[in-house]
């Protein structure tokens, strides 16, 4: 009889001790797992973050080739403006020495 009760006493401590062990592991368990949920959401949260970079980069990108398209258009008409004028120049002292030649005036 002693013998039995001396077992069933071992195997109480014992079950206490896995009970003991078993609320720590669940402990860990639920740490663990909020652990994870923050992750989770941390992970969530720089996917969008990287996708709205993404887009700005994007944006900016489109811009600056807009701006470069538009840049390139101001040259080409300043290009041409600069080159009628020159031309125009260029023909001003040919034209006053065929109106003098026309009305008999004498070249400068």
């Amino acid at each position: 009889m002693e013998e039995a009760e001396a077992n069933l006493s071992t195997m109480r401590e014992e079950n206490e001790a896995l009970r003991v062990e078993l609320a720590e592991a669940k402990s860990r368990e639920e740490s663990t797992a909020g652990r994870l949920y923050e992750a989770e959401g941390e992970a969530a949260r720089l996917r969008d973050e990287v996708s709205q970079l993404r887009t700005e980069v994007s944006n900016e990108k489109k811009q600056k080739e807009d701006l470069q398209l538009r840049l390139d258009v101001q040259k080409e008409n300043l290009n041409g403006s600069l080159l009628w004028k020159g031309r125009n120049l260029q023909r001003l002292p040919a034209n006053k020495l065929m109106i003098r030649l026309s009305l008999g005036i004498a070249a400068a």
